[in-house]
């Protein structure tokens, strides 16, 4: 929750730095609803070496990841269609 008592929803940022171009950040709500898991199941798939570590961390409640990690670690996963 934030300060003034609104829910914080699902965050996915997208860096301001030019530098930084492309990088995609997404906390663990967004990453739950991508992957159509819980929270805490992301937690313990994390903790389990099963999911990519968090790219960022600042304190315990933000926790970042980047979108392409998460999306190779998909597409790594991805069955193929054995013809």
């Amino acid at each position: 929750m934030r300060r003034d008592g609104r829910q914080a929803g699902p965050a996915m940022l997208e860096a301001a730095d030019p530098r930084l171009d492309g990088l995609q950040l997404i906390d663990i709500g967004g990453l739950s609803k991508l992957l159509s898991m819980s929270p805490s199941t992301v937690r313990r798939h994390v903790a389990q070496g099963e999911l990519p570590q968090p790219a960022l961390r600042l304190g315990p409640r933000l926790i970042r990841w980047r979108l392409r990690d998460i999306q190779a670690w998909m597409d790594g996963r991805a069955v193929r269609n054995v013809t």
